[in-house]
């Protein structure tokens, strides 16, 4: 539907000619006959807002019939196929609700010359088709008056009124969903590892399908000076995605910090804001070079490190190439001599953070891990409740408020 309603129709008109009328008796109790329609005076009804070829607006049909009375009374059907104008509104799309209206009206004579009434106010629905795109919600008929001041002549017209539904199911699984299913990818790779450049490829990914997702729209939706629905759906996912990458960056930016040699000490206003307010928020820990290497002798006891006490040590002591990370199998000389050189990097790391002046257990390899673990967590709350805002107010609230109305 490209700003034009195409409608099958059968137009019937009726009308008295008084140049047509006959004696039943004297021409053997013949009461009707059919004539061409060409060979008697015939209505000039165009259709005003018609959307093709000029002289294709008029109502009629080449080699029709008409059928006449002895009183007169002439009948002339017509089965038409009219190409009106119709202003799509696409703020809503793809859960519009369009209203379209097809003029008819006399051409030449005015109300005093040709006076159009309806016989029946209800269109017959008989034989109505179905549209595969929408559905019809809504169909009037009306009489109306125009008046045209450049003329100063009065027109009746008959408009009929007709008001449909968009079918959404089909923009529902080829463009929404495939979209929600983005976001929540989007939303999972939260999840990895802080330092992860997993991320920026996943964000990255989502933007390109999004990108594609929205031509496609593009090229099924009729041009108008309104933002449709879906595009500022699209439009405001690819934003919050982008605003993900940018939040990617920042944290693997935060986290690469602490792995200059030597590393710089993180700002003491963030490290009491991380671990005293949004470590709370976020549920996240910051472990100490004495706690991190207490729980790593514990793990190692039982011959084997596990879950984050590995990660974190992996992290925290990955620039040594003398540590020993821990393999099945692992022999307990193995393991004591790990223990050995865990002890040995922590009373380094001691010396090294008293010689800075800073507390024997402030190790900034760690507070910079710890500080990238808190952004990230709140970025994820963040993108979360933006993500879960726009959907509601785009996909639900906004449609319901439409179909209210």
């Amino acid at each position: 539907m490209n700003q034009t309603m195409v409608t099958k129709v059968c137009v019937t008109q009726e009308w008295r000619d008084e140049v047509l009328l006959w004696n039943p008796k004297k021409y053997g109790n013949i009461e009707t006959t059919t004539l061409p329609s060409s060979r008697v005076w015939t209505p000039d009804l165009y259709l005003f807002n018609n959307a093709d070829v000029g002289h294709k607006g008029y109502v009629n049909v080449n080699d029709s019939k008409i059928l006449v009375r002895y009183d007169g009374h002439v009948t002339w059907r017509l089965p038409l196929m009219l190409k009106s104008l119709c202003a799509v509104d696409v703020k809503f799309f793809p859960f519009d609700r369009q209203h379209c209206a097809v003029r008819l009206g006399s051409w030449i004579y005015d109300v005093e010359q040709v006076d159009l009434q309806l016989k029946h106010p209800e269109v017959d629905m008989s034989q109505y088709e179905t549209n595969a795109e929408f559905d019809l919600i809504h169909l009037t008929l009306e009489r109306e008056l125009a008046t045209y001041e450049l003329i100063k002549t009065v027109q009746p017209q008959v408009v009929m009124t007709v008001d449909i539904q968009r079918r959404p199911l089909y923009y529902l699984y080829t463009i929404i969903a495939p979209t929600l299913v983005l976001c929540f990818l989007t939303l999972f790779s939260f999840m990895l590892p802080c330092d992860s450049g997993e991320k920026v490829a996943i964000d990255l990914t989502a933007f390109l399908s999004l990108y594609v997702l929205q031509s496609s729209v593009a090229e099924n939706i009729p041009e108008s000076d309104k933002v449709p629905l879906i595009g500022l759906f699209l439009t405001l996912v690819m934003t919050l995605i982008s605003i993900s990458l940018l939040f990617a960056t920042l944290v693997i930016n935060i986290k690469k910090r602490g792995d200059h040699h030597p590393s710089t000490d993180v700002p003491l206003f963030l490290i009491n804001l991380c671990r005293n307010y949004l470590a709370r928020v976020t549920c996240t820990q910051l472990l100490t070079s004495r706690e991190l290497y207490d729980n790593c002798a514990m793990d190692t006891q039982d011959g084997h490190v596990t879950g984050n006490n590995a990660q974190e040590s992996r992290e925290t002591y990955r620039d040594n190439d003398e540590l020993v990370e821990n393999h099945r199998g692992e022999t307990t000389r193995d393991r004591e001599r790990r223990h050995h050189l865990m002890s040995r990097y922590y009373e380094r790391d001691r010396r090294e953070s008293n010689r800075r002046g800073l507390s024997g257990d402030r190790d900034p390899k760690l507070e910079w891990f710890f500080v990238a673990q808190v952004v990230d967590k709140l970025l994820l709350y963040v993108f979360f409740v933006a993500m879960t805002v726009t959907v509601t107010t785009t996909l639900l609230i906004v449609p319901w408020m439409n179909w209210a109305k």
